[in-house]
């Protein structure tokens, strides 16, 4: 999860979770997996507020520079 947030007033209150699935298992089939278990475990934990669920992609790959760690001029 990356993001949670809890909208509405004291009556009626709605939590959103953003969660983040790695690139490598994103589809369209696993999304759906996930997603039922999360709001079936959501609607056990509180079944008096209403949740949105948004699965997202990983969205940046690191790349890293080894260069920059090793020191050129070492013997």
């Amino acid at each position: 999860m990356h993001d949670f947030r809890v909208i509405g007033d004291v009556r009626e209150k709605t939590l959103i979770y953003d969660v983040v699935v790695d690139r490598c298992y994103y589809s369209e089939e696993y999304n759906n997996i996930i997603l039922k278990q999360i709001e079936e475990g959501l609607k056990n934990i509180s079944p008096q507020h209403r949740c949105i669920v948004t699965i997202d992609q990983e969205f940046f790959e690191v790349e890293i520079n080894w260069e920059m760690f090793i020191d050129i001029n070492k013997e």
